[in-house]
């Protein structure tokens, strides 16, 4: 079958057939309270990023910052309001409640936008260009995630990166992702769509034991889930925020435990896009790649 929306906010083909999206329609309204930010399967995503921002040495004060698919919000909510902040989402109710809120706290300069799938490409804010784009668990979902990925290097200003997290080591399959991640397949994504590597982060240890429970269904599956995440979360800021990353990437390989999220820090490349791209080991990761 074919498919002809990139932009993974409805069903297609890849190695997973048909998966819908459809519970992303909805399932981000009402999702602003300290509660929701603290729940881990949204911080531990802002953890991530921050600690990319941090080791680039990239200061989001006063820059022009797009979240592609920013979900609840989570990210941008922890922009500094110095910041442009803009953004584009499915749901035309989630992004007003978004808006809304971060206006409420300050935020002088936000640009949300609803994702209309059927023309991804004619986003107004696609013809923009930024110091810094996040996207955040989302090629996961796309059929064709080199074709956004070009998209959005094409949406850098000069000097610009693109943060990108993805989910690697799934246990259970997710019926939402049209992939299954791995490091080698998210870096010939990136070859092809003319971006280079400039940090990778393999992390996030402490998920991978939790996630049979996150896979869990039905209403009771959802409470015990929510619950699991809610407590992970508080733990994190027990340890510190800053902390609970780099102390998970000691001690989970000595628990057995795999990194959940892949995260990289990419910037255009004037090398070929077809050209097979080369991984850093393990001993490289979270160092400068050359």
């Amino acid at each position: 079958m074919a498919w002809r929306n990139i932009s993974g906010y409805a069903q297609g083909v890849g190695e997973n057939p048909v998966p819908s999206q459809a519970t992303f329609r909805t399932c981000y309204r009402r999702r602003q309270t300290w509660w929701h930010r603290a729940a881990y399967m949204r911080s531990a995503k802002v953890m991530l990023l921050r600690r990319l921002l941090a080791a680039e040495g990239i200061d989001l004060a006063h820059r022009r910052v797009l979240d592609y698919g920013f979900g609840a919000g989570a990210f941008l909510q922890d922009c500094p309001t110095s910041g442009s902040l803009f953004g584009v989402e499915m749901d035309p109710e989630a992004v007003a409640e978004l808006g809304a809120f971060l206006r409420a706290r300050g935020f002088a300069q936000v640009d949300l936008r609803p994702l209309d799938v059927e023309r991804w490409r004619e986003n107004a804010l696609l013809a923009l260009r930024y110091d810094v784009i996040v996207c955040s668990h989302v090629l996961e979902h796309l059929p064709n995630p080199v074709e956004l990925l070009a998209a959005l290097r094409q949406c850098l200003a000069p000097g610009g990166a693109l943060l990108v997290l993805l989910p690697i080591h799934e246990r259970r399959r997710d019926s939402h992702h049209a992939h299954a991640v791995t490091p080698a397949l998210a870096f010939e994504w990136c070859a092809r769509a003319g971006l280079a590597v400039a940090r990778r982060f393999d992390s996030d240890y402490a998920c991978d034991p939790f996630q049979p429970v996150f896979a869990w269904r039905g209403r009771l599956g959802r409470i015990v889930a929510q619950g699991v995440s809610l407590g992970l979360g508080l733990a994190a800021k027990l340890v510190g925020e800053n902390r609970w990353m780099p102390l998970g990437d000691r001690l989970g390989p000595k628990l057995g435990w795999r990194p959940t999220q892949l995260a990289l820090a990419l910037a255009p490349s004037a090398e070929n896009a077809d050209a097979p791209p080369s991984l850093p080991s393990r001993a490289e990761e979270g160092k400068r790649l050359s």
